[in-house]
């Protein structure tokens, strides 16, 4: 598989997951959910069961949407 055939694929997946979760692919809900990764990425978290406590309703299902890509 080529670089840009692997990265296309994954393109594609995340599309339709995003499809599946919310019925289209929309640039609103892809920036969200990559401002909520950004954000754990940088952010050390010891514990992830106390941040996953602390996170919103639609935080915690952005989470586990991410989580199962």
């Amino acid at each position: 598989m080529t670089y840009n055939n692997k990265y296309e694929k994954l393109a594609q997946e995340v599309k339709s997951l995003f499809e599946k979760e919310f019925g289209q692919f929309s640039m609103e809900d892809f920036l969200k959910v990559t401002k909520l990764l950004g954000a754990n990425l940088y952010e050390i978290k010891p514990d992830f069961d106390e941040f996953y406590k602390n996170l919103s309703d639609d935080e915690r299902r952005l989470v586990d949407f991410m989580m199962d890509l």
